[in-house]
């Protein structure tokens, strides 16, 4: 083989040598790029799936919020009602305690019944003396003012005081009732206030 035979051939093997080189650090090339983008594609989908849970975990905090409120309220007026009806049967319970009252007290014995009226009076008298001072007129129901008058006391008639007295200052601004009435309206404040408590608190 001649020299120009040998360096053609040299020339020939050494850029097939170059092409193979080239070819396979394109390969080589090629493959980091296709690893990096799969895992730039894996990095894109596991934040995605990440931003996906943490909307998941948001949205259901969300509801179970808005559950617990729901729940809340719905517990509170079922609360609120439980009381209300509790309070209704508390003063229908009272009413009708009243009234029986009054029926037993109306059919008591003369005697008996001069002396519970009597009794009112006085007790209001006392409440008169220590809080206002001067002295009070007295109102009694048309049916009782026989019972004052028996004994020494001066009291005018008045239909709507019912089972008991109404003091009246001189200048009629101040007022003092002793009733069975009144002492109702007392006992159903009491029982409002101790119902209000339990609910409010």
């Amino acid at each position: 083989m001649t020299a120009s035979g040998l360096i053609a051939m040299t020339e020939r093997e050494t850029n097939e040598a170059l092409l193979k080189a080239v070819e396979e650090d394109a390969m080589a090339e090629s493959g980091r790029i296709i690893k990096e983008a799969e895992d730039a594609s894996f990095s894109v989908i596991r934040a995605a799936l990440e931003e996906a849970a943490a909307l998941k975990e948001e949205r259901l905090k969300v509801l179970e919020d808005s559950l617990k409120r729901k729940r809340a309220s719905v517990t509170e007026g079922a609360r609120i009602r439980a009381g209300g009806e509790l309070l209704r049967a508390r003063h229908e319970a009272i009413n009708a305690a009243v009234e029986e009252a009054g029926r037993r007290i109306r059919g008591l014995p003369l005697k008996e019944y001069s002396r519970l009226i009597l009794s009112f009076h006085e007790e209001a008298r006392r409440v008169w003396d220590a809080e206002i001072g001067s002295p009070p007129l007295l109102r009694v129901n048309p049916e009782d003012a026989r019972i004052f008058k028996e004994m020494g006391l001066e009291a005018a008639t008045d239909e709507r005081v019912s089972l008991g007295v109404l003091l009246v200052s001189t200048d009629g601004r101040i007022r003092l009732e002793n009733t069975l009435q009144s002492r109702t309206e007392k006992a159903r404040k009491r029982i409002s206030s101790g119902i209000n408590s339990i609910l409010f608190g």
